[in-house]
């Protein structure tokens, strides 16, 4: 089920972001922007009333439940207050008075989202994923539909902070339908003590990547302007498709996984080197490609209007190919019960790539989407650095790990590389893109079997299973493909 939200929520953004980057302007989308960077930013507080208390205490009584709300309310409705009262100043900031009632509109949402947050986290305890599931994505069907419709009817910038709030009305509803023991609303403060100390710590980790995600939008919005603003975050969502696609999430598998490897005494290194093995076999000729025919997919998918967003898919792809680990190392330190060593990794990382980022906004937007090929290698090494602290991993296995997945990513990139060479111009058809996607595909395939790649047997196994062959019933996956021992 976890898997069906994640590619249901693709599905759905897949059809939002053509749309509305056709309905909407830069400039438009900007004030959107720098709206959600702002709410995301005064968020980040509300962590320290964290509902991770509730996930991960193994006594959970009524009076933690209570506690947890009543913290977690009280934090929200200040957040909600303050951002409200400063909206005003925060709109004649950025000289721009539109940001204003965008901003009071998300306060309403942050109040709202209390209760979703609450049963979220209880089904997440209960391990009722198929049920949190059928209610988040409600609630993206619902956001997305919104926002569709206001933006048609000329609601503008605005369709997305009254798209929000409707997704966040519809995620509290379903909740409360599916969670039908309203009695965990009840405000109380007598066990808050543990909660706070949890939420102190698990707070200033998160807090930390938050400013990391809003700082930067926040900077560009201020220096230069909310449409140079878009064209940075539109070609940020192009260049996390590939791991929303296939990557995202599977932190919460890897943890259980690795978790399981601690206990029982083994080692992590052998799991850990063939995870970067597969994440790069995947991931770096998706972003490669993605980088070439950067040109075609912007105008296919965002729009004419977007084309000056491609220089910057171009770079932004490249440096993301230095993200291979990430999806990773958090689990691993978890696993190892690295809680300390999590949150120092955290504020190393965050708050100096956020500066660098900052800092290099001055100099224009090209300057900010350059500092990813500083930021994304800074972050690996800080996070890899520490992961080696607590399992026994060289440098030399990693770039074993991965020198055959570079391989592999050079013969992904010859079918696209040819078409953009033999168009003379740069600029390729969609016929053309969509051949030169297809010869990428082929050549990954190729370069996999070629190099002996640990995804190619991947591969044979998953399309075994998916085949369901008669003959192959009753029989493993090796011997399946005809294997031999």
């Amino acid at each position: 089920m976890a898997s069906g939200e994640r590619y249901a929520g693709l599905l759905i953004s897949f059809v939002t972001l053509p749309v509305v980057s056709r309905l909407l302007t830069p400039a438009e989308i900007g004030v959107s922007v720098v709206g959600l960077a702002i709410t995301t930013l005064i968020l980040s507080v509300r962590e320290f009333a964290t509902t991770s208390f509730i996930i991960q205490h193994r006594d959970l009584q009524p009076t933690h439940v209570h506690a947890s709300f009543t913290f977690l309310l009280l934090v929200s409705v200040l957040i909600s207050s303050v951002l409200t009262l400063l909206s005003g100043s925060i709109a004649e900031f950025y000289g721009e008075p539109r940001l204003a009632p965008y901003l009071c509109i998300g306060a309403v949402s942050i109040s709202v989202e209390v209760v979703g947050a609450m049963v979220a986290a209880l089904l997440r305890r209960n391990m009722a994923f198929g049920t949190l599931a059928i209610i988040n994505i409600s609630g993206a069907a619902v956001g997305a539909s919104v926002t569709l419709a206001l933006a048609s009817l000329g609601f503008s910038y605005m369709s997305f902070a009254w798209a929000t709030l409707a997704s966040t009305i519809t995620i509290a509803i379903m909740s409360l339908f599916f969670w039908r023991d309203w009695s965990i609303f009840r405000l109380s403060l007598h066990a808050w003590g543990g909660m706070a100390e949890f939420g102190g710590y698990n707070g200033l980790n998160v807090m930390l990547y938050r400013i990391y995600e809003a700082l930067p939008s926040m900077a560009l919005g201020r220096v230069l302007s909310f449409e140079h603003l878009a064209l940075y975050t539109r070609a940020i969502t192009l260049c996390q498709l590939p791991d929303r696609a296939v990557l995202r999430g599977l932190d919460s598998i890897l943890l259980p996984a690795f978790s399981i490897e601690v206990r029982n005494g083994r080692s992590l290194v052998g799991a850990y080197v063939r995870s970067i093995e597969i994440i790069t076999a995947i991931q770096w000729p998706a972003l490669v490609t993605l980088a070439i025919l950067a040109d075609p997919l912007v105008r296919l998918i965002l729009g004419a209007q977007w084309e000056g967003s491609v220089p910057l898919v171009r770079i932004m792809a490249i440096a993301s190919m230095f993200s291979f680990s990430a999806e990773l190392n958090y689990p691993v330190l978890m696993a190892m019960g690295a809680m300390r060593d999590i949150f120092k990794r955290s504020l190393i990382a965050w708050p100096i790539s956020a500066l660098v980022i900052v800092c290099a906004a001055m100099f224009g937007v090209m300057a900010a989407a350059s500092a990813w090929l500083v930021t994304l290698p800074f972050q690996a090494y800080v996070s890899i650095w520490f992961v080696q602290r607590h399992v026994d991993i060289s440098w030399k296995q990693l770039a074993r790990a991965v020198i055959i997945s570079g391989i592999v990513t050079l013969f992904s990139a010859v079918g696209p590389l040819l078409a953009v060479v033999l168009s003379g111009s740069g600029q390729i058809s969609y016929l053309a893109s969509f051949v030169a996607a297809a010869l990428s595909a082929v050549g990954w395939i190729v370069g996999l079997k070629l190099t002996g790649h640990t995804m190619f047997s991947e591969l044979e196994k998953i399309l075994v299973h998916i085949l369901l062959l008669p003959s192959t019933r009753g029989r493993t996956p090796d011997e399946a493909v005809g294997r031999k021992a």
